[in-house]
């Protein structure tokens, strides 16, 4: 995906660069998945392969460059494309007007957003279809995947609170329409039955916090990233 993308220029005398590499992930036998080979760039000929039996710190050079561009493409595409961009579609059906327009400037993340539009479906916003269309859902292969599975419990406490929300009645806020009165979303989130669904939601939330809590506890390396208490309830810029 980074592949052909230009890096930006904080200033005309500041050189940045912008790395497409390939990385080699393999399973040991204690069920770690640990990288074996790293390549900064598409084009064999021109990339040389980086090895942990290199020197200390080229392999760590050539690590820092494969998490770089983890962070460009989560955040200009996972965060930027599919989180605040694609709000915006949802935020104009819902309110019929225009939200405040956003300045994102020009460079290599426009680019960048421009090339994954063309491979973005719906389908992929669903959690578990976006797993598995990675080749990430079996948890025979990968047992301790903590994304997938944390991921999993949040859809799914997410999914049951929409389809409650969903199912109940809107003829309040239907009569309200057909007389053409102004009403909003929020008037019908403060329904009673919204509010019980959303008290039941937020305790959901609560408990997969503490499961997640109480499996780090145990880990050098804790991962909290999709823990519901460090996700922000919000998707504004």
């Amino acid at each position: 995906m980074l592949e052909g993308i230009n890096a930006n220029s904080t200033d005309p005398n500041t050189q940045q660069y912008l790395a497409a590499p390939i990385c080699l992930l393999y399973k040991n036998v204690r069920n770690k998945i640990l990288p074996i080979a790293i390549q900064l760039g598409q084009n064999p000929d021109e990339n040389p392969v980086f090895l942990p039996t290199d020197s200390q710190y080229d392999w760590m050079l050539a690590k820092i460059w494969v998490r770089s561009a983890d962070f460009q493409h989560h955040q200009t595409i996972s965060h930027l494309l599919r989180t605040h961009l694609i709000t915006e579609v949802f935020g104009i059906a819902m309110y019929r007007q225009l939200p405040a327009a956003n300045a994102t400037g020009g460079g290599g993340h426009v680019q960048l957003v421009q090339k994954a539009m063309k491979t973005l479906t719906y389908r992929s916003f669903c959690f578990p279809d976006m797993i598995k269309s990675r080749g990430m859902d079996s948890t025979e292969d990968l047992p301790t995947y903590f994304y997938r599975d944390d991921g999993y419990k949040v859809w799914e406490a997410t999914k049951r609170t929409s389809i409650t929300a969903v199912r109940i009645p809107y003829k309040h806020m239907l009569a309200k329409l057909e007389s053409a009165e102004k009403t909003t979303y929020d008037e019908h989130f403060i329904e009673s039955p919204v509010k019980g669904a959303m008290e039941r939601f937020r305790k959901q939330l609560a408990e997969i916090s503490s499961i997640i809590k109480r499996r780090n506890e145990e880990k050098k390396l804790p991962y909290y990233n999709m823990s519901p208490d460090k996700i922000p309830n919000s998707v504004a810029v």
